[in-house]
């Protein structure tokens, strides 16, 4: 026994003695002598991961690595983005430590070149954050809007946009390469999550080279890896689902991702309450900040009639939606050559839509409250044809974008109403055409000099045709024969046009630009009111013509009081010429605006200020009344009144990635001198808008959310919320008086990621609405939260079960989904069992407060159904 003892005595200290420590550390530089941070460094023993480590703020690291041997190899590795790899090799022979300064070596390099060690949940590499994504998977992901959901600083919004820490992404790219544009949520809300290795957030992104050589871009981008296996090859998946209550869902997706060339067709077809049109329908008209170089102006459709004014619900999940739904999209990019790349996307969708709900509406007006019921059964057909066509060409310092689109949109509802008793049918026809042109040509002239040219063109026609019956306007119209029906055609042509060409000029610590712009708008609203197809109501008939034509002159500035203070600015001086109606007039403005922000290294703190000359779009200016829908008329102006705005705005963000630590909050105040309001004449039976030039209003809101990783836990939560306080003056039933509103709500989510096979999504989210309009106030206020449980079995085996759950007016709704799935290994089947509304609620009641009006409306809910589904991935 003895000898046993000092046998394991000696071998104890042999292999002390001859196992080490060495504590390795130096500087990393660029051949500029630069300092860089956030360098990943490496240490493999014997080829043989040891250690690693990030160099900080100032270049500089230290680790210490363990178990060296006498005459190991030790092998050094430093490797950034946009730098070659830095690889060093010594023998270890005893020494305690080791000074090692690294200085690498610029390289240009492709997204897809950033590697993600096999250990790293998150890197951080310049401007590039990247994300493994099977770290953030789990059973309830299933698509990408799925996984993006579960990467901090991510937020996908109700409507499908998304957002990284609050700012709006310009584009959501695969594999480096943008097939979508801002139709990117057919994309995000189709493709499988499964196929996806990595989520690279793109700080400081900008797709155009020539800009990207020049200055620093503000807009950020995520790009998806595929993983390697679904590189070069044909993928994708077909997937089946039929369920009880006649349920029933289909979906195939087919991609190819090759150097030259990218491919995707995705389609799909349910009655399972995922609508098609807002996958396909992108922000609304899109517009160009003061500092951004590139634009892209498109401008929305004229939209006079609407009869579908249900208010919409909170649901998260659509629980009200009762739909057949069908989207099929084509969309490629490929290279024609080696600096010329086409982009082409085109896409049918369609959804057909049941809506049902009961409401009680009452106004708070003087001398008496006006109450009223509506019984609302509408039926809505919507089909959006459209097709969009892309070509870049990099040549010699110049960068050209030309981009077509054209778009076709009929919508048909067909709406069954009882108005307090009375029924009343509406039919509403709406077919809009749409076509864009642009012209984006940089030119870099030296290497301080930079010119742009923009041009662009675009036609937009709306006609609506708007029938009801039996006519409720009789008294009004003289007419005896209450079952006559009026029917309302209008048609509303936009044509505009511009150019502008910028030069910028790049100095030492300073950038200088001289914008000229020039545009043409035509707008026209013509319209006709008919009884019984025979009688025209002239007083209700519109046929407004408004041209604007703008020539203007934009200075901007921009001064670096260092890397982390700098200054942004821009004068633009314009003159603006109106025809309305054949009644001319000029408006000379002045529109200043005015930036700070400080950076540091985690950090950005910025102030803003502008002050903005207005002048009104149409809808404000038909002269006769136009009817909405079966109780609304409006009624424009027949002059043209500009009115100034000042906007003021603070935004704080804050981003460690290394310790998923985020704030982003942002403070904005907006007021006018004075504003196009509204003089509402109320009745039980009709509501009269005038727009009147009145006082300015004012608007105050504040949001900011907090996000950071607990790693002892191991929980991701997330603290937000929003504030929102109005004023404007208004005139009802001939009494002035001053609407406030506030909006509030809070919220809190938290994601678990624990080492068993059961993790929770967790949110709770407290709102509350005040409106007050003279001496009467409405508040209203109500809870969601939702539990998401995930069960992993075992790998072929996942469990999801989601419970949302509802507090409003004193009443309780708890909406249960259950989601089995059954995955074989090596298997390219698989199988989901689903349960949707298992507690089987038939309606719900929803309440919306205004200053004024109070509406309590209950909806119809999709019943309890039971789906199985079958997916075949290749």
């Amino acid at each position: 026994m003895k000898n046993r003892c000092l046998l394991f005595i000696i071998s104890f200290a042999f292999f002390y003695c001859n196992s080490q420590d060495l504590l390795v550390s130096g500087k990393i530089i660029n051949e500029e002598t630069l300092v860089l941070s956030n360098i990943s460094i490496v240490f493999y023993i014997n080829q043989n991961i040891a250690e690693y480590t990030y160099s900080n703020e100032k270049g500089m690291y230290n680790v210490n690595v363990s178990n060296l041997k006498n005459l190991d190899t030790l092998k050094i590795v430093a490797n950034g983005l946009g730098y070659k790899s830095n690889i060093k090799e010594i023998i270890y022979k005893g020494q305690r430590e080791l000074t090692n300064n690294i200085t690498l070596e610029e390289k240009p390099e492709a997204l897809k070149e950033v590697v993600l060690e096999a250990w790293e949940k998150i890197k951080v590499s310049k401007d590039t954050v990247t994300f493994r994504a099977s770290k953030f998977t789990d059973g309830s992901v299933e698509v990408v809007e799925d996984l993006l959901k579960k990467i901090p600083g991510v937020e996908v919004l109700k409507n499908g946009e998304i957002e990284v820490n609050g700012k709006p992404i310009d584009k959501l790219l695969i594999e480096g390469d943008d097939l979508f544009d801002d139709k990117y949520k057919i994309l995000s809300k189709n493709l499988d999550a499964n196929n996806i290795s990595k989520v690279q957030v793109l700080n400081n992104f900008e797709d155009n080279p020539v800009l990207k050589s020049f200055q620093e871009s503000e807009k950020v981008a995520l790009n998806l890896m595929l993983k390697e296996d679904k590189k070069n090859v044909w993928f994708g998946n077909i997937n089946i689902g039929l369920g009880t209550n006649e349920r029933y869902e289909g979906s195939a997706n087919l991609g190819l991702l090759k150097k030259k060339v990218k491919f995707f067709n995705f389609t799909n077809i349910n009655n399972t309450r995922k609508l098609a049109i807002p996958q396909v329908r992108s922000n609304s008209t899109i517009t160009i900040s003061k500092y951004q170089a590139e634009k892209k102006i498109e401008k929305n459709n004229n939209t006079i009639v609407n009869i579908d004014n249900l208010t919409n619900t909170n649901f998260s999940d659509n629980e009200d939606v009762f739909n057949n739904s069908f989207l099929n999209s084509l969309s490629f990019v490929t290279n024609l050559s080696e600096n010329t790349k086409l982009r082409s996307l085109s896409y049918y969708s369609s959804d057909i839509i049941d809506k049902q709900n009961s409401s009680f509406v009452e106004y708070f007006v003087s001398p008496e409250p006006i109450e009223y019921s509506e019984e609302n059964n509408i039926n809505i057909k919507d089909i959006i044809f459209a097709t969009e066509l892309e070509i870049k060409h990099y040549n010699n310092k110049t960068y050209y974008k030309y981009d077509f689109s054209f778009e076709n949109n009929s919508t048909l509802k067909d709406g069954n109403l009882i108005f307090n008793e009375n029924v009343i049918n509406q039919e509403q026809e709406d077919n809009k055409h749409n076509f864009f042109n642009h012209l984006n040509v940089t030119k870099k002239l030296s290497e301080n000099n930079l010119l742009l040219v923009y041009l662009y063109h675009g036609q937009n026609n709306t006609k609506q045709n708007l029938t009801i019956h039996p006519n409720i306007f009789n008294q009004q119209f003289e007419e005896e024969d209450t079952q006559s029906l009026v029917q309302q055609n209008s048609n509303s042509p936009l044509r505009y046009t511009g150019i502008s060409t910028e030069l910028i000029t790049k100095l030492k610590k300073s950038e200088f630009g001289l914008e000229i712009f020039g545009n043409y708008d035509h707008d026209k609203i013509n319209s006709t009111f008919l009884v019984n197809n025979q009688v025209s109501v002239d007083s209700l008939a519109n046929d407004t013509d408004y041209k604007k034509t703008n020539l203007s002159a934009r200075v901007r500035y921009k001064y670096d009081f260092s890397d982390k203070f700098k200054l942004r600015s821009s004068l633009v001086i314009s003159q603006n010429y109106t025809n309305l109606n054949n009644r001319k007039e000029d408006f000379f403005f002045v529109n200043p605006a005015i930036s700070f922000t400080y950076k540091k290294k985690q950090s950005v703190l910025g102030l803003n200020y502008s002050f903005t000359n207005n002048i009104p779009e149409i809808s404000y200016l038909n002269e006769n009344y136009i009817l909405k829908n079966y109780r609304t008329f409006s009624r424009g102006l027949d002059f043209i009144e500009p009115f100034k705005s000042h906007n003021i705005g603070f935004r704080y963000v804050y981003k460690n990635y290394k310790k998923i630590f985020l704030i982003n909050s942002y403070l904005f105040y907006n007021f006018t001198n004075r504003n196009y309001g509204t003089e509402n004449f109320i009745t039980e039976n009709s509501n009269f808008i005038d727009y009147k030039i009145l006082d300015g209003g004012s608007l105050l809101g504040y949001n900011i959310s907090i996000t950071k990783y607990l790693s002892s836990l191991p929980f991701l939560i997330k603290f937000s919320t929003n504030q929102l306080w109005s004023n404007n003056d208004v005139l009802i039933n001939n009494e002035f008086g001053i609407t406030k509103n506030y909006n509030a709500n809070y919220q809190f989510k938290c994601t678990t990621y624990l080492d068993i096979p059961l993790d929770f999504d967790l949110s709770f989210k407290y709102n509350y609405s005040k409106g007050q309009f003279s001496d009467q106030e409405n508040s209203f206020d109500y809870l969601e939260a939702s539990l998401n449980s995930i069960l992993e079995l075992s790998e072929k085996w996942k469990i999801q079960i989601t419970n949302d759950f509802y507090y409003i007016n004193k009443n309780n709704f708890l909406f249960t989904n259950m989601k089995i799935n059954f995955s074989p290994n090596g298997n390219r089947w698989s199988y989901q069992l689903q349960g949707s509304n298992l507690s089987n609620i038939k309606d719900l009641t929803n309440i919306n407060i205004s200053e004024n009006q109070k509406r309590s409306s209950s909806f119809r809910i999709v019943p309890r159904y039971i789906l199985l589904n079958l997916k075949y991935r290749f």
